[in-house]
């Protein structure tokens, strides 16, 4: 997992993946959703467990 620095605020925007509003803003810009990991900017998943299904 990479180093996204501090975490700043919730975005005011829904994810783009599950629709939901708690979308995570980190230091380095990033926005991933707290619930389903979905990185807004890049449109992939952060943490995708399913390999280990």
């Amino acid at each position: 997992m990479k180093d996204r620095g501090k975490w700043i605020s919730y975005s005011d925007k829904e994810c783009i993946s599950c629709g939901r509003l708690r979308v995570d803003i980190w230091e380095n810009g990033d926005k991933v959703c707290e619930k389903c990991n979905m990185n807004q900017e890049t449109k992939e998943y952060e943490n995708d467990y399913r390999e280990f299904i």
